[in-house]
């Protein structure tokens, strides 16, 4: 896999952190800005990001997360498989995007000045008014690549 570059160069020359792009329509994927994809093997990992893509900058307790993903488990052993699995992401993470996970005692969230979704995308899109983009805006059936939504011609 191409290693995507760790830095955007600005026009005042200062490196930025590089950013993220996530797919949550459809099968989640997360991706650099230049569209490669970014691997995830861990499933529960794919599914905790997945989620906290939903709604990029939000908290959400650890709590709910040890209860959604490690439901049945002892509690110390959830937590523990938490932290774990968040230390790893976040390390693996780094790698493309600075701190992406922004990990408290009791919440974990991701860095919305580091990744941007397509919900985002569609959201800007209709505070702006802008129903075409809306329609069109990276939401695109799998099988067929079409738009998931046409846009309506007003008359």
């Amino acid at each position: 896999m191409k290693k995507p570059s760790l830095h955007l160069v600005v026009s005042d020359g200062a490196a930025r952190p590089a950013r993220l792009s996530a797919r949550v329509f459809g099968t989640f994927q997360l991706a650099t800005l230049d569209g490669d994809p970014v691997a995830i093997p861990n499933i529960r990992a794919r599914a905790i990001l997945a989620l906290l893509c939903a709604d990029v900058g939000n908290p959400i307790e650890r709590e709910l997360l040890c209860d959604l993903f490690w439901a049945g488990r002892f509690r110390a052993h959830a937590k523990a498989s938490l932290r774990q699995c968040l230390f790893e992401q976040g390390k693996f993470l780094e790698t493309w995007g600075g701190n992406v996970l922004i990990v408290t005692r009791n919440t974990v969230a991701l860095d919305r000045e580091t990744v941007r979704t397509d919900l985002d995308e569609l959201e800007q899109a209709l505070r702006d008014a802008d129903h075409a983009a809306a329609a069109t805006r990276g939401f695109r059936t799998e099988a067929s690549k079409q738009p998931a939504l046409q846009p309506v011609a007003h008359h």
